[in-house]
């Protein structure tokens, strides 16, 4: 009888999963990880922890790597730089382990973005031929094609789509590379995204024509190094501004736009938010639009290694603000309700619920 107990608790419970990435939730973070910025910032007193000790908390939904920077690449080829170490031809023998660290955070109900650009001008575009060849690429190492012929970095793990993080001058093919990878999602597996990454001038030079064109499912708004014109924590915050775009010009009427802010004092040259009241206040304007999506932080590990507030993790400083008050619906006529738990992940610690069964059907058996 007790064991009986037991055994169908633990086969209702083993169908019990985790809760997928919540699209609609307002209390999302977005971290960039591969920069590895504390070493640099610490003269390498400290380092940046690897991807899966990330995926493992609840306070991380999704996990922007950072950055494939060359491209279109050497024969084809765009290289990947990650902890300042560049990969390209030697790609699978060299990202096994990350691939398995994917793979983890998928499971634990993560999506994993690509993130093409940063900071340089080692990628871009000659015309929109090349661009759209270049998805094709994309889509061969990284996505759902199973090519033979072309190098997969992560095997046969792929990743959950694309940010564009293009910070050069040049505006040419962006538009027609996402489009493309975007005709791509239409036939693949499983969900994948497209994101972008704009700086907070708008219009945006680099992306401002993907961003009017191409359905974007994230906007990762980089709303830190313009103190005079549109930093989160500044009076300049534009977020009324793109918060027009999502409603007028964005292709994607539910496109869900992210509040990026820096991970500590040193990661950006301005806009890093020391004081949370003042975070609080700014999230709270921000989130008075149903576009609101979350936060993005640059980036993992600078964020992680500030303790500055209250010992907690930077990161954990952040969600904690979203789930504590963001846990709302949102109405079209500016109210809200309140759903404790709305945009929530489903988390359960098995062993704790079966020993408590188990006790139950012990003492259930005694009387």
């Amino acid at each position: 009888m007790i064991w009986n107990t037991v055994i169908l608790l633990a086969s209702i419970m083993g169908s019990v999963t985790r809760a997928s990435f919540n699209y609609e939730s307002r209390e999302n973070v977005a971290v960039y990880w591969g920069q590895n910025t504390i070493s640099t910032v610490s003269n390498g007193q400290a380092s940046e922890k690897n991807l899966t000790e990330y995926c493992l908390q609840d306070t991380v939904d999704i996990v922007l790597l950072s950055f494939l920077s060359v491209f279109p690449g050497t024969s084809g080829i765009p290289t990947l730089v990650l902890d300042e170490y560049e990969y390209s031809e030697q790609y699978q023998d060299q990202l096994t382990v990350i691939a398995s660290q994917i793979q983890t955070c998928q499971d634990n109900g993560k999506i994993i973005m690509l993130s093409l650009g940063g900071e340089g001008s080692s990628y871009g575009f000659d015309n929109d031929t090349q661009a759209e060849d270049f998805a094709e690429t994309l889509w061969q190492m990284f996505g759902d094609a199973n090519s033979t012929e072309q190098v997969r970095p992560f095997g046969e793990v792929k990743v959950d789509g694309f940010d564009l993080d293009i910070e050069t001058n040049s505006s040419v093919g962006f538009q027609a590379l996402g489009d493309s990878l975007r005709s791509k999602f239409n036939d693949a597996s499983k969900t994948y995204y497209l994101s972008a990454a704009p700086q907070c001038p708008y219009p945006e030079a680099a992306l401002g024509a993907t961003l009017n064109n191409t359905f974007i499912d994230f906007a990762f708004i980089q709303f830190y190094n313009n103190p005079l014109n549109c930093d989160a924590n500044t009076d300049y915050f534009n977020w009324n501004t793109w918060a027009q775009y999502a409603q007028d010009v964005s292709q994607n009427k539910d496109i869900k736009l992210y509040m990026g802010i820096p991970g500590s004092s040193a990661s950006a040259n301005s806009g890093y938010f020391s004081d949370t009241s003042l975070l609080k206040e700014k999230v709270e304007l921000a989130s008075t639009n149903a576009t609101f999506g979350g936060i993005m932080i640059w980036d993992a590990s600078t964020a992680e290694n500030n303790t500055a507030i209250d010992g907690k993790s930077y990161i954990t400083a952040v969600k904690n603000i979203l789930k504590k008050d963001l846990n709302k619906h949102y109405y079209a006529n500016g109210t809200y309700e309140k759903a404790s738990s709305f945009g929530t992940s489903l988390k359960v610690d098995y062993f704790s619920v079966l020993f408590g069964a188990f006790l139950v059907a012990i003492t259930s058996s005694l009387l």
